[in-house]
């Protein structure tokens, strides 16, 4: 039973996290335009691992956020978030799922952009 309780709360983490996010989410490199998560189902599957290995040690705090609203009632704004990751397990190589392995636990600073849709209220 513990493991179908573990089971339950990485699915109930997975659907609350995701549920910020568009389905159509992609996540890119800004610096070098590399796609690193080219859909919602590969977003989904590389957090539900993340959530499941970093288990209950995991930790995001937003450190900074700056906020960039859109001229003129326009329906997209982009924040920027100073984040900081402790605990922090994730998937290595193309298999998100962590079946060619995983890399961590680690501490992991990082600016994050994210574009707003206003409407929807969800990051695009």
């Amino acid at each position: 039973k513990g493991l179908d309780a573990t089971k339950r709360s990485v699915q109930a983490k997975t659907d609350s996290f995701c549920a910020c996010f568009s389905p159509s989410v992609r996540v890119r490199d800004l610096g070098s335009g590399k796609e690193i998560l080219k859909d919602g189902r590969a977003f989904r599957t590389r957090y539900q691992t993340v959530f499941r290995e970093s288990g209950t040690a995991l930790e995001q705090r937003v450190l900074a956020r700056a906020v960039f609203e859109s001229a003129r009632g326009g329906q997209r704004s982009f924040v920027l978030d100073r984040e900081q990751h402790a605990s922090l397990i994730t998937p290595v190589g193309a298999m998100l799922d962590g079946t060619l392995g995983l890399r961590g636990p680690r501490e992991q600073g990082l600016w994050a952009l994210y574009e707003v849709d206003a409407a929807e209220r969800q990051i695009a």
